[in-house]
């Protein structure tokens, strides 16, 4: 089965990409299904589109919060497409993650997570689900990843990394994850099996460096004495997105204030090169065969 990749703006608030299945009966080279979250409308739109163009289909309501926008954000599909996760970034204090049906988008089970929960990604068995959490209007304080039970909805881990991280994306073995935290210029690595970080990388201009474990927060700390983010005016290319290639040989991340991609060698765990990109490059994806 083929699938279509979709990241649009800019309809109804933010509509975040996903990758959704062909219309079930007909040629799956012909017509898809593409599910999309409206986070100022707390919506999720479904839309067909094929030869004759696209078509609204439904959509059905998110929203958890009755008094205020609950702000869904992030969504992934489970692997067997029977079920996709919707991460909905506003709480009292804390975010939700959401379990649906595919098929009649009901809800089946929903967890708490950390504060204002964005990007997701569930892993190629299905068994995990992994949302950063943004952080959005707390204090700039390093946040985390959190690694759901998809069967149980638990919340299994909470992983520590470091401000506002973005753009999670697991790779296609599913031994690592990956997100980037826009505040403190930061490429992070997760060890998928122990469930903590294993490597960070500085993605500033002149200052890429790769750590094996948290970065410091500035030249003159040691890794090893911990982590409390950089001062946001020292982050220049501040990241919203981290995309491994399908070979997991090569990662990509976004800079969204410097509109550059920056190559990073995830064996070497060093800087291939950096790359001009449009203004504000904010999100990233890869074709399932990998050539681009």
């Amino acid at each position: 089965m083929k699938k279509l990749v979709l990241a649009i703006g800019g309809l109804a608030g933010a509509l975040v990409m996903t990758v959704w299945l062909a219309r079930a009966g007909e040629d799956s080279s012909s017509r898809y299904w593409v599910k999309l979250v409206c986070e100022s409308s707390d919506r999720i739109a479904t839309v067909s589109l094929g030869a004759n163009g696209g078509k609204l289909e439904k959509t059905t309501e998110t929203r958890i919060l009755q008094s205020d926008i609950s702000g869904p954000h992030g969504i992934a599909i489970s692997p067997d497409r029977k079920n996709f996760y919707v991460s909905i970034g506003h709480g009292r204090p804390y975010g939700t993650a959401v379990k649906y049906t595919a098929a009649d988008d009901k809800v089946v089970g929903q967890v708490g997570l950390g504060l204002f929960p964005a990007t997701a990604d569930v892993s190629p068995d299905g068994n995990f689900l992994y949302v950063v959490n943004f952080n959005l209007h707390g204090d700039m304080v390093p946040s985390s990843v959190s690694v759901v039970d998809t069967a149980q909805m638990l919340e299994v881990a909470r992983i520590p990394t470091c401000i506002m991280p973005h753009g999670s994306r697991v790779t296609r073995d599913g031994k690592r994850q990956y997100s980037a935290c826009m505040m403190d210029d930061l490429l992070v690595e997760i060890d998928a099996e122990r469930m903590k970080v294993t490597r960070t990388f500085r993605l500033s201009a002149g200052k890429e460096q790769g750590f094996t474990e948290m970065a410091p927060r500035s030249e003159s700390e040691s890794p090893a004495a911990g982590h409390s983010g950089m001062h946001m005016v020292d982050a220049t290319c501040q990241p919203t997105w981290a995309q491994p290639t399908v070979d997991g040989k090569l990662v990509f991340a976004a800079c969204n204030k410097s509109s550059e991609i920056v190559e990073v060698d995830a064996i070497r765990w060093t800087l291939v090169k950096r790359i001009p990109a449009g203004n504000g490059v904010y999100n990233l994806g890869v074709t399932p065969d990998g050539n681009c």
